[in-house]
Order: structure tokens, then C-alpha cells, then sequence
């Protein structure tokens, strides 16, 4: 499964689409429920940001090889961060 399809199981998950932003508008007001991802030439996800989201499970991520900033602020549900 490439990294835009682990991104729509994603999306099923928190029940949000995700836009795809820059790496610059993912790091602008962490506090702010915006919710998307960056990717680099190669369609490999670099950033992700689900804040204010449902998400239970972060094993998923795990699969993002390229995946180097994430934001998880007021993400309520998540209790293992082991996957990370």
C-alpha cells in the first residue's frame, strides 16, 4: 500500500478529508483544527497534521517511511504512541 492509500484509510478513520498542504502551511498555527498532509516529489508523505481528530489507532503511521513532522494536538482518543 503506497503512502496516498494509507492516507484515505486515514481519512475513513477520522471521517475528514485531508488536503494537501506545504510544509509551511502545516507548521502555521498548530493550535488552529486544520487537518492535511505534505508530500515530497515522490508522493511519499512527509508531514501529517490531525489535530482536533478521532484517530484511535497511530499504527498506521508506522508505514509512512518519509514521514518526518506530525501533529497530533487534541487528539483525545490515542493512548499508544508505540507505532511511532
Amino acid at each position: 500500500m503506497n503512502d496516498l492509500e494509507l492516507l484515505h484509510e486515514i481519512e475513513k478513520e477520522i471521517e475528514i478529508p485531508l488536503a494537501q498542504l506545504t510544509p509551511e502551511e502545516l507548521a502555521e498555527n498548530p493550535d488552529l483544527p486544520v487537518r492535511g498532509y505534505s508530500a515530497d516529489e515522490q508522493g511519499s508523505v512527509t508531514g501529517l497534521r490531525l489535530s482536533f481528530t478521532q484517530i484511535r489507532d497511530l499504527s498506521v503511521l508506522a508505514s509512512l517511511e518519509a514521514l518526518t513532522n506530525l501533529n497530533l494536538t487534541v487528539c483525545r482518543y490515542v493512548s499508544d504512541f508505540s507505532a511511532l
